[in-house]
């Protein structure tokens, strides 16, 4: 009898608990979603993060930028640019054509799955205006022949903080239509 007691008052206690614990992980995050001139999209974000720039013109043709930050460090970035002028581009090369660095500083560089369609993932360590070692993480990927990037920038003393924040934020990422 006391051992079904005990197990009654576990499950009980458990009942109890499962819904804060539930509301701690979903508040952990926040959601942003955008919507202007045919491009739609949403990811998750940490909930410390602030939104720190907003570019976003009504000419459609214009380029689409947010960036989020913690204190400055580390920054998320999502950056829309133009119509690219291939409708399948080599990834790749924009990988390092856009990314400013070289084969040197990269750290990485892979296939990833994003926003269901493939894109070009390169890490790369460089030195930022105040020449401190910094890591970007980039993931570089078309919708409909547009060029997309998502990308986040730490110094090296949070870069693996970033770097779960940036892999949350790629797998929360979804384009809507």
């Amino acid at each position: 009898m006391k051992k079904q007691l005990k197990f009654l008052i576990c499950i009980i206690i458990a009942a109890l608990i499962a819904p804060a614990v539930v509301s701690c992980t979903s508040s952990q995050y926040k959601t942003y979603s955008l919507k202007h001139n045919g491009i739609s999209f949403s990811f998750e974000y940490p909930s410390g993060y602030k939104k720190i720039l907003s570019y976003i013109q009504d000419n459609p043709a214009a380029p689409i930028g947010i960036r989020f930050a913690l204190n400055n460090d580390p920054v998320l970035m999502v950056n829309i640019a133009g119509n690219l002028s291939e409708k399948n581009p080599d990834l790749n090369a924009v990988a390092t054509t856009a990314g400013s660095h070289t084969p040197q500083q990269e750290t990485e560089r892979s296939s990833i799955t994003i926003g269901g369609t493939t894109g070009v993932l390169v890490a790369y360590v460089f030195s930022d205006t105040q020449l401190h070692s910094a890591i970007t993480r980039e993931v570089f990927f078309n919708v409909d022949g547009t060029l997309w990037s998502i990308s986040t920038y730490s110094s090296a003393e949070k870069a693996d903080e970033a770097k779960l924040v940036f892999e949350h934020m790629i797998d929360t990422f979804k384009v809507l239509q």
